[in-house]
């Protein structure tokens, strides 16, 4: 039998129930794991425009959220959702208000009461026109299936709005709506006003047109600054009029709400210059009685003003500090109130002092509190003086804080870079809260949380980022200026606020490779923003060694870099997990990021800052993105021998870590250890069937391979050449030994027959030889 023969005759009998095999094998398909689900998104991680809290029913329970989205480019709508706390945060009700104009995108909540709420929507600061604006008067009521958000009504205004607050012009324990309007541009050099109008709390009618002289208002507060029943208007005002050589003077105005005159007037002797200088004032309530007391900024410096003592001023601090908060104090059983404030000029540093009415009548500051500024770590003492005067300028209140964190009746003073914890004299170092404001504390499973707003907006041109303004941190008094940047919420453990001494800084880190459609990862704690400056790298072009970035001031200040792009992404808070515990990831696309004439690039710089929720800085990170093309490497091995069907083969192989595997026929993906590593049940058939696998890396990039393989014996790995060479090389042997056993019988017949040996006279008379053959007698040989 030839090996070929063999070959056939051993295939036959499996190829014979082949048949039955291929019928079936339709009936069995590959198996594997299933992936365990995505974890819900998080509904605080959608960027929010404002944030209210709604009271609680008891101070166990966890109070609903008035959440306004932040809004998407040029939207007619503006969304409204009632949040509440179960094992997420979820939404319970929502309403959409038509705004009917789509450059309204500047939108902002006054509250009213406690659930009755002014949603405005203006056109964007820095227009030169006036614009138009639109008040909607909504009220968060309760119902049978949860509470509901009601239109109760709206005015639509001819100008745009630039700051509101919420005052009880005529103290009658109503709110109405105080509106500051975008100044109009004269021709002539005739005097510019500030306009204000107060509209009605119940019908939005404006019920009284109030002026200031001067183009500009800057900070101001709310509260009753005499003895006149209503509230008032404390501001610093540019004054420019009568119009002449005297470029103005700023001034301390306190304007009465209820009849529109000027009740004081404080000239601080400071050009109208100096306006953005002083950030906004702070109220005081010491006795509960009108006036309020008031912590303003004058050029002799930081003072506490007491207005039922003629405006008698009692400074704390220098002409360069800036307020910061005010609010309860530990010791407020005597009337007490704490406030804080920062010192730019000198060594610098934070202050804190309680501020209280003596038997005489007058006030008292002391128990005072200080870091100095060498105290503070160089990086974060430039950090947060940059972003406290930033706040100032524009008129919004510092990212400070004043509330029951730990434990309820006993507040804690929280204000960038340090606290003074409820019970303890002295300040000492806490978390730096750039770009982030802590804005509220309630109970939450049992526990205490703090909801802690993140800023998701830069403007690296225009200086540090913002830290947001939502309504639920407004001060006492608030005068609104404009909206929020827009921001998402985490929960922290509130006890972390005293726990930490040394705030956890995130890490960044640059991934040198894209995806096909130019998105890169970018890791991180959860909750960390990644503020990023990226710029195209011409073909050729030198971009930044990989590596640190230096500080995170530097890299936060405008850079003035040609082409560069800021952007702010946030490694996402999964629901169910904790801001800055667990480490994830988030993509951001750069395909959008061009070269000059709008040419796609295939190379980038990019510079990394990251900060945490506790407003923690860390090291930047900076390097050279490129265009990743190359698929990820995948293998898979072809065992020698495997079960047949029915019963299940283990296959494995191997994909570039990270990737996506998947193989025809299964509806998941296959399960990648660290390593890449990877197997997978299927059945296989005893003949050559094909199995498709594919790799998809981080990137988009894709690698497919088609691999064979047979079930049983993989006959295809036997030497069939050499084993073919190995049979005709015994098959000549064999003959020829055959051949040489044939001869020597013959031999030795013939030798019998004549009685001799092999070597005998008959034996070699019967060998072939030569012959000698007779030839006849000649002449010889010719002759020439």
């Amino acid at each position: 039998m030839t090996a070929s023969t063999r070959e056939r005759r051993s295939i036959l009998p499996v190829a014979g129930i082949g048949g039955f095999l291929l019928l079936v094998s339709g009936l069995a398909a590959p198996t594997v794991r299933a992936a365990d689900p995505n974890p819900p998104p998080n509904r605080l991680e959608q960027p929010m425009a404002d944030l209210a809290v709604l009271p609680a029913a008891d101070q166990s329970t966890t109070p609903h959220l008035l959440v306004l989205d932040a809004p998407a480019d040029r939207s007619r709508v503006a969304r409204l959702e009632v949040l509440e706390r179960g094992t997420t945060w979820t939404t319970m009700t929502a309403a959409d208000i038509e705004l009917d104009d789509p450059t309204l995108d500047e939108r902002w909540l006054i509250g009213l009461t406690p659930t009755r709420y002014a949603l405005i929507a203006t056109s964007p600061e820095g227009r030169f026109e006036l614009g138009r604006a639109l008040v909607v008067d909504l009220e968060v009521r309760p119902g049978r299936g949860g509470p509901a958000i009601v239109e109760i009504g709206r005015r639509p205004l001819d100008r745009a709005i630039e700051a509101t607050g919420a005052a009880d012009v005529d103290g009658d324990g109503r709110s109405e709506l105080l509106v500051h309007f975008r100044p109009r541009p004269v021709a002539d050099r005739s005097c510019v006003t500030s306009d204000l109008a107060v509209l009605d709390g119940t019908t939005l009618a404006v019920s009284r047109e109030l002026s200031l002289p001067g183009p500009r208002l800057g900070a101001a507060v709310i509260g009753r600054w005499d003895s006149q029943p209503g509230d008032d208007l404390l501001v610093y005002a540019a004054v420019n009029c009568p119009v002449g050589p005297d470029p103005g003077r700023l001034r301390l105005l306190a304007l009465r709400l209820a009849d529109g005159v000027v009740a004081h007037d404080l000239d601080l002797q400071l050009p109208r210059d100096q306006l953005a200088s002083f950030g906004p004032p702070l109220r005081l309530d010491l006795d509960g009685v009108a006036p309020d007391e008031v912590v303003v900024g004058t050029a002799t410096g930081l003072s506490v003003m007491d207005p039922a003592h003629a405006w008698r001023a009692v400074p704390i601090g220098s002409g360069s500090a800036l307020p910061l908060v005010a609010g309860p104090d530990a010791d407020a059983v005597r009337g007490a109130q704490r406030i804080a404030w920062l010192e730019l000029g000198g060594e610098g540093g934070l202050a804190t002092a309680r501020v209280r009415r003596v038997a005489t009548g007058r006030l008292a500051i002391e128990a005072g509190s200080a870091l100095r500024g060498p105290d503070l770590d160089g990086s974060r003492r430039q950090l947060i003086t940059d972003a406290a005067r930033g706040a100032a300028a524009r008129g919004q209140p510092a990212t400070a804080w004043i509330a029951d964190a730990l434990r309820p009746g006993c507040p804690d003073l929280v204000v960038p870079a340090a606290i003074l914890p409820c019970g303890e004299g002295s300040l000492r170092p806490g978390a730096a809260w750039l770009a982030t404001r802590p804005v509220a504390v309630m109970p939450i499973e049992g526990q205490r949380r703090l909801l802690v707003a993140a800023g998701l907006a830069w403007d690296p041109g225009a200086g540090l980022p913002q830290a947001p303004t939502p309504w639920s941190a407004a001060p006492l008094g608030w005068f609104r200026h404009g909206a929020s940047v827009p921001f998402a919420l985490s929960e922290v453990r509130a006890r972390d606020l005293t726990y930490f001494r040394d705030f956890p800084t995130p890490r960044a880190s640059v991934d040198p490779t894209t995806g096909l459609d130019a998105t890169t990862t970018l890791p991180g704690f959860t909750g960390t923003r990644l503020f990023v400056l990226v710029a195209a790298l011409a073909e050729g072009a030198v971009g930044p060694e990989a590596g640190s970035g230096g500080s995170a001031s530097t890299a936060l200040h405008p850079s003035g870099a040609v082409g560069e792009t800021g952007r702010v992404v946030r490694v996402p808070v999964p629901a169910g997990l904790e801001s800055g515990r667990d480490g994830s990831f988030v993509r951001m696309s750069l395909a959008d990021v061009t070269l000059a004439g709008g040419a796609p690039a295939g190379r980038w710089a990019m510079h990394v800052i990251p900060i945490n929720d506790w407003g923690e800085a860390g090291v930047p990170a900076v390097g050279v993105v490129s265009r990743d093309t190359i698929g990820p490497t995948l293998s898979l091995d072809t065992p020698f021998l495997s079960p047949i069907w029915p019963a299940p083969a283990t296959l494995s192989g191997a994909a570039e870590p990270g990737s996506t595997v998947v193989v025809d026929g299964m509806s998941q993906p296959v399960e990648l250890d660290r390593r890449g590593r990877f197997v997978f049940d299927t059945t296989l058939a005893p003949w050559p069937q094909t199995i498709r696998i594919s790799a998809t890396d981080a990137s988009g990039n894709r690698t497919v391979h088609d691999v064979s393989i047979i079930g049983g014996v993989d006959y295809r790995r036997f030497p069939w050449a050499l084993l073919a060479a190995l049979g005709l090389l015994g098959a000549v042997t064999i003959r020829g030994l055959g051949m040489g056993r044939d001869e020597s019988a013959a031999t030795a017949r013939r030798m019998a027959a004549g009685g001799g040996t092999r070597w005998s006279t008959a034996a070699l008379e019967e060998a072939t030889g030569p012959v000698i053959e007779d030839l006849p007698p000649g002449n010889g040989l010719p002759r020439r």
